[in-house]
């Protein structure tokens, strides 16, 4: 069965687009099926995650 494993990364800096020299870094996109939108959302946004901006 594959797991994926994620850890806290100090120093990080989230990516831009578009890229700009010394601000880009590598991204990896997953996408995820979940029972219960609200509530899956409310415990990554419990774990660090954050919300992209609405455009």
């Amino acid at each position: 069965m594959p797991f994926l494993v994620f850890q806290q990364a100090e120093g990080h800096r989230a990516p831009v687009w578009p890229p700009v020299d010394g601000g880009q870094r590598p991204v990896m996109h997953f996408d995820f099926q979940v029972g219960d939108l609200d509530s899956s959302v409310a415990e990554a946004m419990a774990l660090g995650a954050t919300l992209p901006p609405r455009g």
